[in-house]
């Protein structure tokens, strides 16, 4: 399993140090750009979390794709956000 978390803001920058044997850049890019930097299942799985967060969803993925069947209703979409 795979999970993705809203962990809130980041803060200062600046502050990331990087070690440079797993980590040897860190870039910000747009959700619309993500295929020129990762494969397609986590362009799938980045681009689903980020409308989770804008919609305040809990959204269900297999392989980067929702589960049929359990997508959120208004109703747990406004439990979610309260």
């Amino acid at each position: 399993m795979l999970y993705v978390f809203d962990c809130g803001e980041i803060g200062d920058e600046k502050l990331i140090r990087l070690d440079n044997v797993e980590i040897d850049k860190v870039e910000w890019v747009s959700v619309d750009s993500l295929s020129q930097y990762v494969i397609p299942r986590l362009e799938r799985r980045l681009s689903s979390a980020y409308q989770a967060y804008v919609s305040g969803a809990f959204i269900y993925l297999e392989y980067g794709r929702p589960v049929p069947g359990t997508e959120p209703t208004p109703e747990a979409a406004r439990r979610a956000a309260s």
